[in-house]
């Protein structure tokens, strides 16, 4: 493989799409030597910072990526012969964000890892499959991989005097909506690089980055263990998820929004050639390499 990806769509037109939702990630199964990324965006969460659980999901929000993990695996294992589902390998990755006391992320990610769990036990799997496995981590509990490349925008903790900036001039005093869409589409880009915080660009940068890492730990993993079917599940943001997905398929990155629904994601595969593709609704997205 080696090198990083650039975004391509190669000669046919694409529709625009409009929203990624739960849906989106794929059901289907890979084959022997090819790796899926699966890039979700972390479930619904308590935003109220009185809240004594202020920055955790929500109770009743939580147990949606449980059910989802568990759809999608017990589907991807009905559709491969029973020794086949040996070969299945899993590794889930959370962004570390802290809003509060919570990690939305992280707790997200958790319970995408007990479905995974749960499912293999199901079907009589070894759960050294799992990579988070504690089987690996004698006397440890399985927890999923944090990682702070696909943190939420920086500028908020790091940039204090940006935020303060953006809130003033846009928000009322507030981060609402006003103020997010005037940090997405870089309204002050001049006063931004001025102080120094991370833009939107920086964000699509680093998540790129991240993938390019994945896709590289996917090439030596196969090497290494040759005949396995390697699923990575990183839970993240919207603010990392959207612009990706936006530069994939086309649109601008900064004036076109692109929502993505709490619990949603794509589905992107690594052949054994090393070629990236993601279908969304229907249609098929290349990521070229350099």
């Amino acid at each position: 493989m080696g090198g990083g990806f650039e975004f391509s769509l190669g000669e046919q037109p694409k529709a625009a799409i409009k929203k990624i939702e739960r849906a989106d990630i794929s059901r289907e199964v890979i084959g022997e030597g090819e790796t899926e990324i699966i890039m979700q965006r972390h479930e619904a969460y308590i935003r109220d910072v009185e809240d004594e659980k202020a920055g955790s999901l929500k109770e009743e929000e939580a147990k949606k990526s449980y059910d989802l993990a568990v759809e999608i695996f017990k589907s991807k294992l009905e559709s491969l012969l029973e020794d086949e589902r040996s070969t299945v390998d899993v590794l889930v990755i959370a962004s570390n964000t802290q809003y509060v006391k919570g990690r939305r992320s992280v707790e997200t990610a958790t319970e995408v890892l007990k479905g995974v769990e749960d499912v293999f036990k199901a079907y009589g799997l070894n759960e050294k499959q799992i990579l988070n496995s504690g089987a690996r981590r004698t006397g440890e509990e399985n927890r999923p991989t944090k990682n702070t490349a696909i943190l939420e925008p920086q500028f908020i903790d790091q940039s204090p005097e940006f935020r303060e900036f953006l809130k003033e001039k846009y928000g009322d005093g507030a981060m609402n909506q006003k103020f997010w869409q005037a940090f997405e589409e870089d309204w002050e880009k001049e006063e931004r690089e001025k102080i120094g915080a991370e833009g939107p660009d920086d964000i699509l940068e680093r998540y790129t980055k991240f993938m390019n890492v994945l896709a590289k730990f996917s090439e030596v993993y196969h090497k290494k263990h040759p005949g396995r079917r390697l699923i990575i599940w990183p839970t993240s943001h919207y603010d990392t998820i959207s612009p990706y997905v936006k530069k994939m398929t086309g649109m601008d990155t900064k004036t076109d929004y692109l929502p993505v629904d709490y619990g949603a994601g794509i589905s992107l595969k690594i052949d054994k050639m090393g070629n990236m593709t993601s279908k969304i609704k229907g249609q098929e997205f290349v990521v070229e390499k350099n």
